[in-house]
């Protein structure tokens, strides 16, 4: 059993409740909406979708529900994880979504063989944070690589490196905390704590790797057009929160998280 599995086998009801929390509903699922949806690539009608570190399985009964997905296969590393996506499935059934328990660096002893090369769409949702060296980061993206049919995409969220997360109560206000460093050096670990509308509360720690670190993992995965995506400030109309600039400290840049993308190309390199 590993740490990562060990730690959100301990808060997963807790870490399931976090999704009401405002910045994950006014930022980032539109944030999550928009990678997903690209209209240069088209939506998710009709697509196959591997949802790693799938959690409690919110993004993937979204994908298929809200998205229009064809089908959403979820994995994550915890089995009180998907023990809690089960349970959900169970209660309220949805055709075509299904989850496993396992580890994204070894997804070949995970997955079906029939599913490599078959996904249109593949989200990692903090996901490559909980990479602790740079070895690891490249396994995560190279294993899923081989889940995306060509023209496929990659698509997710993730703690933005070139945040330092000081000081520590700067997101407190976004029921947050990031406890990082000026000084990080690869591979240091950055606690975080997320608070509950509720009152619960989750601690888990990511871990800092340079920006280059990411861009060596997908170029060395040959996907195509690794880039970030800035957060948005949310729609006013749909915001749970009406106060004037109240997501401005969220959203200055560098912002404490935010999307990426890349392609695998159509032909082999």
């Amino acid at each position: 059993m590993t740490v990562g599995e060990v730690e959100y086998d301990a808060i997963a009801k807790e870490y399931a409740g976090c999704k009401v929390i405002p910045f994950k509903k006014d930022v980032e699922l539109p944030l999550l909406c928009d990678l997903l949806t690209d209209s240069k690539q088209g939506g998710l009608q009709g697509c196959k979708v591997l949802d790693l570190a799938c959690g409690e399985g919110f993004y993937s009964r979204f994908m298929r529900i809200e998205l229009g997905a064809a089908s959403v296969v979820g994995v994550d590393l915890s089995p009180e994880q998907i023990a809690l996506a089960h349970a959900q499935q169970k209660a309220n059934p949805i055709e075509n979504v299904s989850y496993f328990v396992g580890d994204v660096g070894a997804l070949q002893s995970v997955l079906p063989s029939e599913y490599l090369g078959s996904f249109d769409v593949i989200l990692m949702a903090w996901l490559l944070n909980y990479a602790r060296t740079e070895e690891q980061l490249c396994s995560f993206v190279a294993n899923a690589s081989h889940y995306l049919k060509p023209g496929g995409r990659l698509v997710g969220i993730n703690n933005y490196p070139e945040n330092s997360g000081v000081p520590h109560d700067k997101y407190q206000s976004y029921n947050f905390v990031k406890c990082g460093s000026e000084n990080h050096q690869a591979g240091d670990e950055i606690p975080f704590v997320l608070t509950n509308p509720d009152g619960t509360f989750c601690k888990f720690s990511n871990f800092y790797l340079p920006l280059e670190s990411h861009e060596k993992a997908f170029q060395d995965a040959n996907l195509d057009g690794f880039e970030w995506r800035a957060l948005k400030a949310p729609d006013e109309k749909s915001s749970q929160q009406q106060e004037p600039h109240f997501w401005d400290v969220l959203l200055s840049e560098p912002t404490p998280f935010k999307g990426f993308r890349a392609v695998r190309p159509n032909r082999p390199k």
